[in-house]
Parts: C-alpha cells; sequence; structure tokens
C-alpha cells in the first residue's frame, strides 16, 4: 500500500534578519501567516466535512453542521485577506510574480466587465456570508430574512445528554437558504444542490488563489529579504483527508 509522505523544511529567521525588514513587512509577515494558516485548517476540515459518508441522520445532520461552520468561516476569512492584499497592493511596488497573483485574484473577484457577468457579484456574496453569517450576526438583516421559516415545514435538532453534541439542523438549513438567496440575487443559477456545489467550486479556487498569493509574498518579499537559515528537514507519514481529525497534516 503506499503510503502519503510530505516533506517539511524549518526555515529559522533570526532577530538579525528580522531587523532587514521594514515594519509593514513585519506586519505582513504576522498577518499573512496567520491568515493562511487558518485558510489552509479551514479548506482541510471542509473537504473532510464534504466527503465524509454516513448513514444515520443525526450523523448526517452533524456533519451538515461542519458544512455550514467551516464555509461560512472560511468565506469570512477569505474576504478579510482580500481587503488585506488590496492594502498592501496600494501601498506600493510588489514584485512580479505578486503583481500577477493580485490581477488574477481581482479579476475573478470583480468580474472584469468585458466578461458579460454580474460585476464583482463573488466579491458581493463574500460580503454578504462575512457581515452576516460567520463574523457578525447583523441583527436587522436576519428580521428582513425571516420569512424563510414561513418556508420551512419544521425546525428541528438534536439534543444530546452533553452539550457539546447539540446539532441545530434547522438553523444549518436557514443559514444555507440565506446564502442561496443571496446568491440568486446576485443571479447565480440552478438548484439547492448545484448553488452548493458551485459555493464549494468557489471556495476551493479563492483559497487556492490566496494560498498562492500569501506563500509568494513569503518567498517574494520576507524570504528574498531575510536569506533565513535552513535548519532541518524532515518527512512524515501522513493521512489521507478522510481522516483528518487526527492529525493535522494530509494528503489533499
Amino acid at each position: 500500500m503506499k503510503r502519503n509522505i510530505v516533506t517539511l523544511k524549518e526555515i529559522v529567521i533570526s532577530k538579525t534578519d528580522m531587523g532587514k525588514l521594514r515594519n509593514s513587512e513585519r506586519l505582513n509577515l504576522v498577518v499573512l501567516s496567520s491568515m493562511r494558516r487558518d485558510l489552509t485548517v479551514l479548506h482541510k476540515f471542509l473537504i473532510y466535512a464534504t466527503q465524509a459518508n454516513y448513514k444515520k441522520r443525526a450523523a448526517q445532520d452533524g456533519i451538515l453542521a461542519m458544512q455550514v461552520f467551516l464555509i461560512t468561516s472560511l468565506m469570512g476569512k477569505i474576504h478579510e485577506m482580500f481587503v488585506w492584499m488590496e492594502s498592501i497592493t496600494s501601498s506600493g511596488w510588489l514584485p512580479l510574480r505578486l503583481r500577477k497573483d493580485v490581477c488574477r485574484i481581482s479579476k475573478y473577484f470583480r468580474n472584469n466587465r468585458r466578461l458579460k457577468s454580474n460585476n464583482d457579484r463573488i466579491l458581493q456574496l463574500f460580503a454578504f456570508v462575512r457581515n452576516n453569517l460567520s463574523f457578525h450576526y447583523a441583527r436587522r438583516k436576519f428580521e428582513k430574512r425571516l420569512w424563510v421559516l414561513n418556508e420551512m415545514s419544521s425546525i428541528n435538532m438534536w439534543l444530546a445528554d452533553d452539550s457539546y453534541n447539540d446539532v441545530f439542523t434547522g438553523v444549518d438549513t436557514v443559514v444555507l437558504h440565506l446564502m442561496f438567496d443571496q446568491m440568486r440575487q446576485l443571479r447565480f443559477r440552478g438548484s439547492k444542490k448545484k448553488l452548493f456545489e458551485t459555493l464549494l467550486s468557489i471556495l476551493v479556487r479563492t483559497t487556492g488563489m490566496f494560498l498562492d498569493y500569501s506563500g509568494d509574498y513569503l518567498a517574494e518579499v520576507i524570504l528574498k529579504n531575510t536569506r533565513p537559515k535552513l535548519a532541518r528537514k524532515t518527512k512524515l507519514v501522513v493521512s489521507h483527508s478522510s481522516k483528518l481529525a487526527t492529525s493535522f497534516f494530509c494528503k489533499i
């Protein structure tokens, strides 16, 4: 049986080398590394949650809860990363490799009008989720959209003998309904299943874009300016993404 192997290189930036960086570069090192960590962890667990296959409905509803949380959290993080990227871009010169990353991301999020599509609908979708469903609970927005409840025959939930395992399936359904409704307003088309697949496709693509961008920033700005030392290399046998819950490292 073929084993999955990941090779890791430990890079050490000394205090002296950190002094070679401008304050803005040190700030971006911390923030982009944090954002990169968030995207990596959320994306891995989202893949795990979409691949999980359970027969019992309670277990299926538990996976739905994970999916809704991971999707809204990931969209909020990506929106914040887009805003941070634009602040870096507006602050001055960037290497060619990074400018290409920025151009690719901006074109996708803002949808150039020549593409004959609804301008910046991707950005609007991420902003809606970020402002209402992931980082904030907008009372007025929810009050206006309570009509969703009128279209549901019931609200169901699973209450466990310990509160850590409660699952509020009906609420998860409402959140998905709100996202799908917003997608339709932004001229996304298709059934609920199709909209969900579109949402996952957008998340996979945008996560990859920002992992490329943050990685290129670290390589082109931080590592080139500091010339850090390679402390050591190691190899780990890692789990498949379907067994992600037991390990941080996995093959996707």
